[in-house]
């Protein structure tokens, strides 16, 4: 039984708990994340206090990611068995409990026991929302909310770290106790909000039938289904082995660097390489690092390829899609428009249509950029119109037509002047014309202002607004004992700030008066990042460390602050454990050994 046999008064009940549990849900399994990424966090800490080693931390988090691989699979089978909702919250509260004995423990072993136990209780927070999503989203809606139910794990993931951001600087402790205790709270709210399955608040099942069936399968049938189309499945092994390496490989830099000249493009590459070896610690692929000559090849970039021809006076460049990537969409259009002719029963013909039609939205914004776009969707296009147009022929003429169902809005903005839009007569879904696409400039800014000709260099070197004479004093200058990170966030930070200090805003007129102040220092885990540091005046910097009033006073005289420079000091003061400066007195405070100038 499907949402369209529901009377009017139970299809408005039902989409009030729809909405409750996909909220719920979301909110809940970002929970798990607030107890599960914080370790990253208050590592830093951890390593300073206890003396910890990288090594145990990696093999923390090494048998944890094993555990909660483990846990997943087994829990899957467990979540189907049991309420969604007792399930979700037992695993929530247990992780919270783990992380609670984790702040409390100083033991190396005690850790990676807790943590271990805890990768177990995390493979407890996936499996209930799978079920609790199927049984209360129709299968044709399931892809586009369970899409949005997706975003739940990054925005857990993204939280944790800001609010640990802010407080591990109370102790490394507070970065497994607080989020503990808002898991804890969210357990309680994911206890009343949640319901297992729409029949346990009066509601009837989106299918009472399979439902049925499935409680009447005997054991040893359920098991043979597991067998046969779980691990027998090659697709279900594919994908699996497929996300397998994309948690090992979760991002990849590649770039091109344009120059004029042979010469001058293998001494970039060698210095660009010898920087990337040396300084940063990265491999650089032999394979992938070439020069190519794009006046007389085309080069490959990112799924693109690009070449330079020459117009009248001057070289414009050419990109398409590239041969591998285009036969790929080729196939795959041709292979989804068969699909639509024969379609799979679990898909249905509508379900087949707006599959086709995803793909085609995503070559087209992702190629759009390509300046011969038009002509590869062309050729695309071609291609399936043939499968489509010889597939669904019919005594009466061709099930393709050119009326059907009304358009979105956003059907409606994008192919809704196409004379290529086609409907399938019987569904009156709308099959999106891949050749109908037009180049879209990758631009930001005015074209003027590049790298790549004198007029353009000194336009973006007079919307810096900066000294750059001192910037380049700033960069010969002896970096002594200091990190190389520190020495090159140094100079980006004097870029952004415009060579001003970060306090009084007054522009440095010498490398001397230029101080890097660390916002967490050093001695409480604080380190050289980019994030930690800002570039302030020699006498400001001295006033931020000053605790004794005669040096506060001599330093506020010469410094001469107005009040929202005093803000700006005193909230710089107060991340460096000291206390807030008023008139002459500082507040009371534990005063905390910070590097001293």
């Amino acid at each position: 039984m499907g949402q369209e046999g529901m009377t009017p008064e139970v299809a408005k009940k039902f989409k009030y708990w729809q909405t409750r549990t996909i909220i719920a849900s979301m909110i809940g399994y970002a929970l798990f994340y607030f107890v599960r990424k914080n370790l990253s966090i208050a590592m830093p800490a951890m390593q300073e206090d206890l003396g910890i080693t990288k090594g145990d931390l990696g093999l923390f988090l090494t048998l944890h990611g094993l555990l909660y691989g483990v846990s997943k699979f087994a829990n899957g089978f467990i979540g189907d068995r049991v309420n969604a909702r007792y399930f979700m919250v037992t695993g929530l509260v247990l992780s919270a409990v783990c992380n609670i004995l984790f702040g409390f423990s100083s033991a190396v072993l005690v850790f990676g026991v807790v943590w271990m136990l805890n990768g177990w209780f995390q493979g407890m927070g996936f499996p209930p929302c799978a079920r609790l999503l199927t049984h209360w989203i129709p299968p044709t809606q399931l892809a586009t909310k369970m899409s949005i139910w997706n975003t739940s794990h990054s925005i857990g993931a993204g939280l944790v770290v800001i609010v640990c951001g802010y407080i591990v600087s109370l102790g490394w402790r507070w970065c497994f106790w607080f989020p503990s205790i808002i898991a804890l709270v969210g357990a309680v709210g994911l206890w009343f909000a949640l319901r297992d399955t729409p029949h346990s608040v009066g509601l009837p099942e989106l299918n009472q039938k399979g439902a049925g069936e499935a409680k009447e399968e005997s054991s040893k049938e359920f098991k043979a289904f597991v067998r046969k189309h779980v691990f027998g499945n090659p697709t279900i092994w594919v994908l699996a082995f497929a996300n397998f390496f994309v948690y090992i490989v979760r991002y990849a830099d590649d770039f091109r660097i344009f120059c004029r000249t042979k010469d001058e493009a293998e001494r970039t590459m060698k210095a660009v390489t010898q920087w990337l070896m040396e300084r940063l610690h990265l491999e650089v692929s032999p394979t992938k690092t070439r020069i190519v000559n794009v006046k007389h090849r085309y080069s490959e970039f990112l799924g693109f390829k690009m070449k330079v021809f020459r117009r009248a006076d001057k070289y414009v460049i050419k990109s398409h899609v590239g041969d591998k990537q285009l036969e790929h969409a080729r196939q795959k259009l041709v292979t989804q428009a068969k699909n639509i002719i024969h379609p799979r029963k679990e898909k249905h013909e509508r379900g087949e249509i707006s599959l086709y039609n995803s793909i085609v939205v995503g070559l087209q914004d992702y190629y759009r950029i390509a300046t011969c776009i038009s002509e590869d969707c062309s050729s695309l296009g071609r291609s399936v119109m043939t499968v489509l147009t010889n597939g669904l022929k019919e005594r009466q003429g061709s099930r393709l037509v050119r009326n059907g169902r009304k358009l979105t809005v956003f059907e409606s903005q994008k192919y809704g002047k196409s004379k290529s839009l086609r409907y399938v007569k019987g569904t009156d879904e709308p099959v999106y014309p891949i050749s109908y696409i037009r180049h879209s400039i990758p631009l930001s800014r005015k074209r003027a202002i590049n790298c790549y000709t004198p007029a353009g260099r000194k336009g973006l070197h007079d919307n810096l607004k900066i000294n750059v004479n001192l910037m380049l004093a700033l960069m010969r200058q002896p970096i002594g004992n200091r990190s190389v990170e520190l020495a090159d966030n140094r100079i980006s930070l004097f870029s952004a700030q415009y060579g001003k200090c970060a306090v009084t805003g007054m522009p440095f007129l010498t490398t001397d008066e230029i101080h890097c102040h660390h916002i967490k220092p050093k001695k409480y885990s604080g380190n050289d990042s980019y994030e930690n540091l800002v570039l302030i005046n020699k006498l400001v910097h001295r006033l931020v460390h000053a605790e004794t009033v005669e040096t506060i006073t001599y330093y506020l005289e010469v410094c001469n602050l107005n009040k929202k420079q005093m803000e700006k000091l005193n909230a710089l003061r107060l991340k460096a454990g000291l206390g807030e400066i008023r008139g002459t007195q500082p507040l009371k405070t534990n005063k905390v050994d910070c590097n001293r100038l």
